[in-house]
């Protein structure tokens, strides 16, 4: 079930143009979501599946915090 939710975040991220990741933290920060996002996918990083390894360390990268 993580490793869905951790897919499922981290391809939302990673579906962003340029221009929309800086509204997105925006967004997210001011929602108090950002770091119940964030910590699941570093969760996802580590312990998910391969692909949602990729997937979680690819979408942190996207918002710059790798």
């Amino acid at each position: 079930m993580q490793d869905q939710s951790v897919q499922s975040v981290a391809e939302q991220i990673l579906s962003l143009r340029d221009i929309e990741v800086a509204d997105f933290i925006r967004s997210e920060v001011s929602h108090k979501r950002l770091s119940a996002k964030l910590h699941l996918l570093n969760d996802g990083a580590r312990q998910g599946s391969d692909d949602s390894r990729r997937l979680a360390r690819e979408a942190i990268e996207r918002l710059g915090f790798l």
